[in-house]
């Protein structure tokens, strides 16, 4: 998956088997006229038109396509035209092989357009499965059978069922550049070095990538200025993922100014639980993989990192067995070694939770709120710990109340010295959930609870949202994405915009609007700032194409 980074307007501005008999198609297949219920069809066509029908599709109900390819030598090709579902309740799932415990390619849910999907077994199950709740218009989407993937996409020729691509294309299906934008030579960013090759094992999914970028400048296009102006303003790609950097949701990153790098340590994809521990580096623009580091955290993920003095921190999380951890470890990146920091027994035993925030304090202390415990019990418990000072762990009596939360986003914002919360899954009523988009605020000398902005004013103000991220730039808490959907209101799954809180206003502004004005160094957080000015990184993540 790809890492991005968003620079936004005005110089130095930084900033997701019923047994029933199976209908065999035609030669091409056909939009049907009625809505699918419980259908199963196989397809052997070269070329077809999937879709639930021309009405919505039918709530408690599910339909099954099989596309079958006369060689498992072949190659399938699905692409979405139109996606309209049931957000994170009703989905299409794409498996490359002919039943459910064939790879899963893809989970697809909300009313975005999913990536082109590409089996390789010569066989492709799609399964749409909805719900007892409402219903929406459903998918199309069109698939092709070919001897290489995309037909090569017009770059390159097929032979032994692979794509040899021209020499300016790249990839399986040759369908990306080896030298983007041409590495801005004109403007004498980069240059174009092919042909390349790439630095992963053999077997690796990396995309080589030409563009040799001058001193000064990231991306795979040699885009970003370590001095950006207003023409660099806007979404940069560092990386298209593959090679070390596998897909991935629920792992967790931190940048170190310092070594201008972005740590990312563990996660999940299609039920894996992931242990890597790998490293951007903008210089070279390309990931490194730490893994073999020992020893090490064990593979999880819901887990917190922060950056704390010249280290990395790393609490909690899910095990691959389904266990909590309250393990703290530290990173020390002049060494390149981790450290599990036993806690002290003067002090309180450290929370297990996952889906909690671990946030670095006033230089000495690391807090840790909320997140999922044993049992599936969100928490309000706030925990700090000092590691400098025998990694002893308080748990903070507060006054003041807040919700048991997951999924939220924290900063500290050192001038009022208070650790902001915004948003997350927090416990209503009767112990149900829902999303919030409170902010809340613990001032860490009072030990007492705030709640800040309690009316949204305009439309500038974020909507209820977890699993978003948060950062500070000058005076503003800036809030990038989340999951957002809103039952029968919101369909869409997860958010892209960009939302400001004037620290001192105590308001939410326009992103728009001010954008130009924020001149600071930088800014740290699950948003992760780099030297160059003031940056947002955005490192995978929940996705509509839930891994």
């Amino acid at each position: 998956m790809a890492t991005w980074l968003l620079l936004p307007s005005g110089a130095g501005a930084l900033l997701v088997p019923l047994l029933l008999a199976w209908c065999v198609s035609g030669p091409a297949a056909a939009k049907p006229s009625d809505t699918c219920n419980r259908h199963r069809k196989i397809l052997t066509a070269p070329w077809g038109i999937i879709t639930d029908g021309n009405d919505s599709y039918r709530n408690d109900s599910h339909c099954e396509w099989l596309i079958r390819a006369n060689s498992s030598k072949l190659y399938i090709t699905l692409r979405f035209h139109e996606m309209a579902t049931e957000c994170a309740y009703d989905h299409v799932f794409v498996y490359d092989g002919d039943s459910y415990s064939s790879p899963l390619l893809g989970t697809f849910s909300g009313e975005s357009i999913p990536p082109p999907v590409i089996a390789t077994s010569g066989s492709m199950l799609i399964l749409l499965y909805s719900d007892t709740n409402y219903v929406l218009k459903g998918f199309v989407a069109e698939y092709s059978i070919t001897q290489c993937p995309s037909n090569c996409s017009n770059h390159g020729s097929c032979g032994r069922d692979s794509c040899v691509c021209d020499l300016a294309w790249t990839g399986p299906d040759c369908s990306t550049p080896v030298c983007p934008s041409s590495c801005h030579a004109d403007q004498g960013q980069g240059n174009c070095s092919f042909p390349c090759t790439t630095t992963s094992p053999p077997g690796s999914s990396e995309i080589p990538n030409c563009c040799r970028c001058s001193h000064g400048f990231a991306g795979i296009s040699c885009s970003l200025p370590e001095n950006p102006n207003d023409s660099a303003a806007g979404w940069h790609l560092l990386s298209r993922g593959g090679g070390p950097f596998a897909a991935r949701a629920g792992h967790a990153g931190v940048y170190l100014p310092f070594t201008d790098q972005l740590f990312v340590f563990g996660g999940r994809a299609f039920g894996r639980v992931l242990g890597d521990f790998l490293v951007y580096n903008f210089n070279e623009s390309a990931w490194h993989d730490l893994t073999d580091v020992r020893p090490r955290p064990a593979a999880r993920w819901g887990h917190a990192m922060a950056p704390y003095a010249h280290t990395i921190a790393l609490h909690g999380g899910e095990l691959t067995n389904g266990s909590l951890s309250s393990e703290l470890w530290l990173y020390n990146v002049a060494k390149r070694d981790w450290t599990l920091e036993l806690p002290s027994p003067a002090g309180h035993y450290p929370p297990a939770v996952a889906l909690h925030s671990l946030t670095p304090g006033d230089g000495n202390h690391l807090y840790v709120f909320g997140g999922r415990t044993a049992g599936g019990v969100f928490s309000d418990a706030l925990y700090r710990v000092n590691p400098r000072n025998g990694t002893q762990w308080e748990r903070v009596a507060y006054v003041g109340s807040v919700p048991p939360s997951v999924g939220h986003a924290a900063v500290f914002h050192a001038e009022s010295r208070s650790l902001l919360v915004h948003g997350g899954v927090v416990v209503d009523y009767a112990r149900f959930s829902k999303l919030s988009s409170a902010l809340w605020a613990f001032h860490v000398d009072a030990n007492r609870w705030t709640r800040l902005q309690r009316t949204p004013l305009g439309g500038e103000a974020p909507t209820e949202r977890a699993f978003h991220a948060a950062a500070l730039v000058g005076g503003y808490m800036v809030l990038f994405g989340g999951y957002m959907h809103k039952h029968s209101f919101e369909e869409k799954c997860f958010d892209d915009g960009i939302y400001l809180y004037h620290l001192r206003c105590h308001k939410w502004v326009s992103f728009k609007l001010i954008a130009g004005d924020l001149l600071v160094p930088r800014l740290w957080s699950t948003l992760m700032p780099a030297t160059w000015a003031s940056v947002l990184y955005s490192s995978n993540g929940w996705t509509v194409s839930s891994v």
